[in-house]
C-alpha cells in the first residue's frame, strides 16, 4: 500500500491509538491537538513531584487492549493494583464496602439478605453470560439496550439494591444518573463485578497517550475549525494556534478524535456521501455530562482516611459524586506536603452544571463546603490544589445510543472517519477501541 499523509484531530486516547495505528502501518501521521499537551480528558496534572489524574483515574482487568498497549510499551512497571477498600454514605450513615469481598458484601448494612440474594443471583446468572457482553463495543450492547439502566435494576433486584449498589456502582464514576442511561452499560459492567480488579499508573493514566504518540509529529496548541473535501477526494484542515494564526493543509485522510459536538463543528462543510445524514444526526444529538474535579490539601491527621474512596448511595439526586483520598494511591509519602493529605472532590452532573460558570475561588469554597456537609470527617480547613471544570466529561449513553453508535461505526469510510468514547463506552478503553476502529476503516480506503 502506498504510503499516505494522515491528520488525527485530537490527542486523547482515541486519537493516539488511532495515530499509533496509523504509524504502524506505514503512513505519515501528524496529531493536531487544541491544548498544549495529550492526554484529553485523561490529563495527568503534575505539580513538583505530586502526579494527580484529572479526569479517569483507573482502569480495570477487563480492559484488554489498554492491557496490551500497557505490555507492548513497556508500562509493566508503572501500574500498581488500587485500593478497593470504600465507605458508602447514606444520610448520616456510613457503611465499609469492600469490592470483591463476600464477608464485606453480607455484612453491608443498607440492604437485607433476600435483597443480597437477589442481587448475588442476578450478578452470577449475568457472569456466566459475560461473553455476550462487551463493555465497548456497540455492536453487542445494542441487543440489550432496550430500557433505562434504572427500569433495569428495579425489574431484576429490586428498589433496594438499585439505590444502594447499583447506583454507586456506575454514578460516581460517569457523573450521569442511571434514570438517564443504557441498562446496557450497567449489565456489562455486572457481569465483571465478581472478579474485577483495578489499577492505576504511577506516572499518571496519560503516560498512555504520550507512549503511544512517541516518534508521531504533534502539533498542540492547535484547534482545527473545519474540514473541506478538495476536488482530488483530499481533506484541507484549518486550524488555529494560541497566537491566533490560522493554518491549513491537506492530507489524504484524516481521524476526528475529538468530542460529537468538536466533531459534528469540524466536519460541517463535508457533503453527505462523506458524513451521512444518520451519523450527522447522531453527532447533533449527543448529550454530555458536565463535571468538576477540585483537590485540595488538608493535614493529615485530621484529613487522612483508611479508605480509598467515599461514594454517596440511597434515593434521591447526590450533589457529591465521590471523595478520594490520593495517600493511598501514592508509595512515597514524600512526594505529599509533610504533614498533608491530598483529596479529590468530584461534583455530580446536576451540581457541575449549576457552578461550572462560577469563578474559580468560588468553585473551590462551594465544594469543600458541600464535601463537609456529606461526608463530616473531613476537615474544615484546606488548601486550595488544583481545579478542573469541564462542560463536556462524559457522553451520556442513553436508551438507543448503542444501536445507534453501532450503525455509524457500520457507515464509517474515508476519506474522514471518527473516533471517541462516545462510540463506544466511556472510558480508557472504550475510547481506544474507537480509535483503533477508526484508524482501520482509513487503512482500508
Amino acid at each position: 500500500m502506498e504510503p499516505k499523509t494522515l491528520a488525527v484531530v485530537g490527542g486523547g486516547p482515541a486519537g493516539c491509538a488511532a495515530a499509533n495505528k496509523l504509524n504502524s502501518a506505514g503512513h505519515k501521521v501528524v496529531i493536531i491537538e487544541k491544548e498544549n499537551q495529550l492526554g484529553g480528558r485523561i490529563y495527568t496534572h503534575r505539580d513538583g513531584d505530586i502526579i494527580l489524574d484529572s479526569g479517569a483515574a483507573f482502569f480495570t482487568n477487563f480492559y484488554p487492549l489498554l492491557t496490551r498497549y500497557i505490555k507492548s510499551l513497556d508500562m509493566t512497571k508503572e501500574i500498581k493494583e488500587l485500593f478497593r477498600s470504600s465507605e458508602l454514605v447514606w444520610n448520616d450513615r456510613i457503611a465499609r464496602l469492600t469490592i470483591g469481598s463476600i464477608s464485606s458484601f453480607l455484612s453491608f448494612p443498607f440492604i437485607n439478605t433476600i435483597d443480597k440474594l437477589r442481587m448475588a443471583f442476578y450478578t452470577m446468572w449475568l457472569t456466566v453470560r459475560r461473553r455476550s457482553f462487551d463493555l465497548v463495543d456497540p455492536v453487542k450492547l445494542a441487543r440489550y439496550d432496550i430500557r433505562s439502566a434504572a427500569d433495569g435494576a428495579r425489574a431484576t433486584v429490586g428498589e433496594a439494591p438499585y439505590q444502594f449498589l447499583v447506583r454507586p456502582g456506575v454514578e460516581p464514576f460517569w457523573y450521569f444518573s442511571c434514570e438517564d442511561i443504557s441498562q446496557a452499560l450497567t449489565m456489562s459492567l455486572q457481569s465483571r463485578a465478581v472478579d474485577a480488579k483495578f489499577f492505576f499508573i504511577k506516572t499518571g493514566m496519560d503516560t498512555v497517550c504520550h507512549k503511544l504518540a512517541q516518534n508521531i509529529q504533534t502539533r498542540l496548541g492547535a484547534e482545527v475549525e473545519h474540514a473541506t473535501l478538495e476536488p482530488d477526494g483530499k481533506i484541507r484542515l484549518r486550524w488555529t494556534n494560541e497566537s491566533g494564526q490560522k493554518t491549513e493543509e491537506v492530507f489524504d485522510g484524516a481521524v476526528i478524535a475529538s468530542t460529537a459536538q468538536a466533531a459534528n463543528r469540524i466536519t460541517a462543510e463535508l457533503p453527505e456521501h462523506i458524513v451521512s445524514r444518520p451519523q450527522r444526526e447522531f453527532l447533533n444529538s449527543q448529550t454530555y455530562v458536565p463535571n468538576i474535579h477540585a483537590a485540595y490539601l488538608v493535614d493529615r491527621d485530621e484529613g487522612a482516611s483508611d479508605v480509598g474512596v467515599v461514594f454517596p448511595c440511597g434515593p434521591g439526586k447526590k450533589a457529591i459524586a465521590a471523595i478520594a483520598f490520593h495517600s493511598h494511591k501514592i508509595d512515597d509519602a514524600s512526594k505529599l506536603p509533610p504533614g498533608k493529605e491530598l483529596v479529590s472532590v468530584y461534583l455530580s452532573g446536576d451540581t457541575s452544571g449549576r457552578l461550572i460558570s462560577s469563578d474559580k475561588s468560588g468553585i473551590f469554597e462551594k465544594c469543600w463546603s458541600l464535601a463537609v456537609d456529606f461526608y463530616p470527617k473531613l476537615p474544615e480547613k484546606y488548601e486550595s490544589f488544583a481545579l478542573f471544570v469541564r462542560p463536556e466529561t462524559i457522553p451520556v449513553h442513553a436508551v438507543g445510543r448503542y444501536k445507534l453508535a453501532a450503525r455509524f461505526i457500520s457507515e464509517q469510510k474515508g476519506p474522514v472517519t471518527f473516533a471517541g468514547d462516545y462510540l463506544a463506552t466511556a472510558t480508557v478503553e472504550g475510547a481506544i477501541r474507537s480509535g483503533i476502529r477508526a484508524a482501520e476503516k482509513l487503512i482500508r480506503q
